[in-house]
């Protein structure tokens, strides 16, 4: 990353600001393709002319239909276009009316059933050193930790 960084050629406006428009294509595409939400695809899609080409980028709605939804609910709802490729972006919003997406949280709370505490994964150290973040005892940690959504942390709270 870093070489990229000091190879990173970035023309400045007035003022010292960047845009998003000012980036490389190809940051601009990974930028996109971290979105996890359609809608927020299509928004940035009418900024910019460029924006609009990235959005409609098949293999971007493709992941994103993979990242939400199973081979099964693609195989039920499979939308071709005349050519008989698979429109990924149509297939995408047709599995939302049909099919519950897949929830998508930036940290993830877990539970130990072993030690009996709550903790943030960190999926930092967990990708690096296999690491989850919690010191646990037991000798196969993750097979105790139980990720934990917001709605049933809030209903821990409910008397």
């Amino acid at each position: 990353w870093q070489h990229q960084l000091n190879n990173l050629k970035i023309t400045r406006r007035i003022g010292n600001s960047v845009t998003l428009s000012d980036l490389p294509l190809h940051m601009q595409r990974s930028i996109l393709h971290r979105f996890s939400d359609g809608l927020d695809i299509i928004n940035l899609g009418q900024v910019t002319s460029t924006l609009h080409m990235l959005s409609e980028d098949k293999h971007l709605w493709k992941n994103l239909c993979k990242y939400h939804f199973s081979e099964k609910q693609f195989c039920r709802h499979l939308i071709l276009t005349e050519n008989g490729c698979v429109d990924w972006k149509l297939m995408y919003f047709t599995l939302q009316k049909y099919c519950p997406k897949k929830e998508q949280y930036g940290d993830s709370l877990q539970f130990c059933r072993h030690c009996s505490i709550l903790f943030w994964k960190d999926y930092y150290l967990a990708l690096l050193f296999k690491d989850t973040g919690h010191p646990c005892t037991a000798n196969n940690p993750e097979t105790f930790c139980t990720p934990v959504s917001p709605q049933h942390f809030i209903d821990l709270f409910k008397f």
